[in-house]
């Protein structure tokens, strides 16, 4: 009775406590839905335009937020083509998030901010840009794959539709990304705890 009574003191003290409990009861019970990875690499572009593109590279970052479901995972990236035009700069930042099925296969959405400048006196690049600034948010559908070499290394092969545009504006991308290995379990030797 004694130790009920205590349990009940210390409820009433701390209610953060109980939210705790409540929260971690509410988890999930599978440890691998549970997990949280970050990884990152860089990968090779090219932006196709009506059979006029342009190649490029970039860079990503990737938070795997398996304790909201399985499989999703949210990514940062960094493009930056190279436009045939003497002075131009072509740049773009943004995110996506993806969900992988079990297999090697993920499809998402994302938007990235996009800035185009080239000089006023530079010859029209074609359709990269219409005007001598662009700076604008493009939306895309993201479907890829992942081809898991090694655990540490992950070649994927991802293509970009820009949302609105006509099917002849896409970025395909090819890359590597590089992430820790998980932890094994050793098995321990006699005498060890």
């Amino acid at each position: 009775m004694e130790l009920w009574a205590r349990a009940r003191t210390r409820a009433r003290a701390a209610p953060g406590g109980l939210i705790v409990i409540a929260a971690l009861a509410a988890a999930p019970a599978d440890p691998a839905a549970a997990q949280f990875s970050v990884s990152a690499g860089g990968h090779a572009l090219y932006q196709s335009q009506l059979f006029d593109g342009a190649f490029g590279y970039g860079g990503r970052a990737e938070m795997e937020v398996g304790f909201i479901r399985r499989g999703l995972t949210v990514v940062g990236i960094y493009d930056h083509l190279l436009p045939d035009c003497e002075g131009c700069s072509w740049r773009g930042i943004g995110g996506q998030v993806i969900l992988a099925s079990q297999s090697t296969i993920y499809v998402g959405a994302g938007a990235s901010h996009q800035r185009f400048t080239r000089p006023a006196d530079a010859p029209d690049p074609g359709p990269m840009a219409s005007e001598p600034l662009e700076d604008d948010w493009v939306f895309n559908l993201v479907a890829g794959v992942r081809l898991p070499v090694l655990p540490v290394m992950v070649p994927f092969i991802e293509l970009r539709q820009e949302i609105g545009a006509d099917l002849n504006r896409q970025i395909f991308a090819v890359g590597l990304m590089f992430s820790p290995t998980r932890a094994r379990a050793v098995p321990r030797g006699p005498g060890r705890g």
